[in-house]
């Protein structure tokens, strides 16, 4: 077992060195190649334990994209991006719920959850390609704020559109109910992860003496407290996390430069357990009766969801013509998207696993065609320094 999960690291770093494809294509497939179709290294089919151990991994990259967000350029694009990682996120899993209930004949229940679960974009996809060429700053802002701030919202939709599909036949589920429980998640999430961040930089002046070593544990605890004292409340414990980091990356506290390193390798960690296993758990075999129902939903995402929430998002922006047809090419999907999709099949919601295969198949396509793309089409657009 450790041998085959050493050989996926050394495999996935041999390629990364002689290509140039983002990272995270590179982890999916070396998971695809180790797994049961292929060869056969390591079995691994349990979803419920994958997305256990996907979440926890999310708390963590989602803080540190919290950390990494800083005010300066937050102000510069905060409309904007804000109005695209809220409202935009709620539109394309509107729009394609809708085109999909139509064009594929699905429940309509089954669409709205695939809508929520891809509607978000990804954080470590934008980022890793973005950061690789100059672009406008403003632009380039916004882009990297909506992919990381809108994966919170994404996550909210699904896990209460999955709560209402496991509970239809409690008829006391009703619409309030459903909207007191969004506006909770929203608010008390976010609410708890500003006031543990801000009692954690009031907190850090009397460890600042500490050594380092001990310091990375004690940011660790606040992660970990963050999300689970939004959880065990009832609100959304991811959301908790990324505003703590928020709070923290844009304070002044003890070996801040320190925490950055420590933070770049939980994330890369973090992003190669995730999409490694997600690649372990994929049946290439399945895809023969998914593979339409993916570029579908591929198709509807990138051509029609995605240009309707930026260019509703941005109605009253100064964005060029260009720049909202950028921010609509770079909606890249990635590891969010393929976490929540294990979400229905661990709820006992996807037995044959449509959900989560369809998914992962149109994510695949987002990351091979816009994330390879994302800078030639910045080059035409004339949009690069």
């Amino acid at each position: 077992m450790f041998q085959g999960i050493a050989l996926v690291l050394f495999v996935i770093i041999i390629i990364a060195s002689k290509f140039r494809v983002p990272f995270i294509v590179i982890a999916i497939f070396a998971g695809i190649l180790f797994g049961s179709d292929m060869l056969g290294m390591i079995k691994f089919y349990d979803f419920e334990s994958a997305s256990k151990i996907a979440s926890y991994a999310l708390v963590f990259v989602l803080f540190i994209a919290g950390f990494s967000t800083k005010k300066d350029k937050l102000k510069l694009v905060l409309a904007p991006a804000m109005t695209l990682a809220t409202f935009g996120v709620i539109i394309t899993a509107g729009v394609v719920a809708i085109l999909l209930k139509i064009f594929l004949q699905l429940d309509i229940m089954v669409a709205i959850l695939i809508g929520c679960i891809i509607a978000s974009t990804d954080a470590a996809a934008v980022f890793s390609i973005l950061r690789t060429r100059s672009f406008d700053p403003k632009l380039s802002s916004m882009v990297e704020i909506e992919s990381a701030t809108n994966d919170p919202m994404g996550i909210v939709l699904t896990t209460i559109v999955i709560g209402m599909m496991v509970s239809m036949a409690d008829v006391s589920f009703g619409q309030g109910q459903i909207i007191g429980n969004l506006l909770w998640q929203i608010i008390g999430g976010g609410a708890i992860g500003l006031l543990i961040g801000w009692g954690v930089v009031f907190l850090s002046r009397f460890v600042a003496k500490l050594d380092k070593e001990y310091f990375y544990v004690y940011l660790i605890a606040v992660i970990m407290f963050s999300y689970g004292t939004a959880e065990y409340v009832g609100a959304n414990g991811i959301l908790s996390a990324f505003f703590a980091g928020f709070m923290l990356g844009n304070s002044n506290i003890p070996n801040k430069a320190e925490a950055n390193t420590l933070f770049d390798a939980i994330a890369t960690i973090g992003n190669v357990v995730i999409f490694v296993m997600l690649g372990l758990l994929v049946s290439p075999k399945e895809f023969t009766d998914i593979w339409l129902s993916g570029i579908v939903l591929f198709v509807i995402l990138t051509f029609v969801a995605r240009p309707v929430s930026v260019w509703s998002s941005t109605f009253f922006t100064k964005n060029t013509a260009k720049e909202k047809l950028f921010i609509c090419w770079g909606g890249i999907r990635g590891a969010v998207p393929m976490v929540l999709a294990t979400y229905p099949a661990a709820a006992g919601l996807d037995d044959n696993r449509f959900i989560f295969n369809t998914v992962f198949f149109a994510v695949l396509l987002s990351l091979l065609i816009q994330g390879v793309s994302i800078t030639k089409i910045a080059d035409k657009l004339k949009l690069t320094v």
